[in-house]
């Protein structure tokens, strides 16, 4: 009788279980990666908590110093009443009549930059209308002898009339403008006289 072959070829793996054993491996390698990145993220964020803190902590000590900075150029307290002067219980302010230069407009009349005009007309022509002057006569800045002069106007002095208030003309004089007296203001030149006219007005 013949001999039993015997058969030394290694046995077969199931294929499913090799499967098994390379999927376990990916899954131990995976976990590994896993812990480690999550050891250096939570190191990364420390650091960063630890960057924050300390900027806060400059911040702090920028205010303090800018505190400190303020309270020293800070001028010191003055006791009550010192360098106030002193009001005069009888003294009278005078209101401000100065108009502003967004106001001076009054129809076609722009006096934007004459400063010396420190009332606006109300009534104003529809154009200038020229007349001399029979006397001379102060150019005011208001309608009325209480107003401040702004130039002595000579007898028969030609000016320019644009507006009239009461029984005073709005006139411009050269480059000024001003108010005179209706009284003293003629549509014809005044004759010749041999002795010179006094200011009035």
């Amino acid at each position: 009788m013949e001999g039993r072959r015997v058969n030394h070829s290694a046995p077969k793996r199931n294929p499913l279980y090799v499967m098994f054993l390379c999927l376990v491996a990916a899954v131990f390698v995976l976990l590994i990666v896993v812990i480690v990145l999550g050891a250096k993220l939570g190191a990364a964020q420390k650091a960063a908590k630890g960057a924050e803190t300390q900027i806060e902590e400059l911040q702090e000590q920028v205010k303090k110093l800018e505190e400190e900075k303020d309270a020293a150029n800070e001028p010191d307290e003055k006791l009550p009443g010192e360098d106030t002067p002193a009001v005069d219980p009888n003294e009278t302010k005078e209101p401000d009549t100065s108009v502003s230069d967004s106001k001076r407009k009054v129809g076609w009349l722009d006096l934007t930059g004459h400063s010396e005009v420190t009332v606006l007309p109300e009534k104003v022509f529809n154009e200038y209308a020229s007349y001399y002057t029979t006397a001379g006569v102060n150019l005011r800045s208001g309608p009325s002898t209480s107003y401040g002069k702004v130039q002595l106007v000579d007898r028969g002095t030609k000016v320019k009339a644009a507006a009239k208030e009461g029984n005073w003309t709005f006139v411009s004089v050269g480059s000024k403008f001003g108010w005179i007296s209706s009284d003293y203001l003629s549509t014809k030149p005044p004759v010749e006289v041999t002795s010179g006219s006094l200011s009035r007005t």
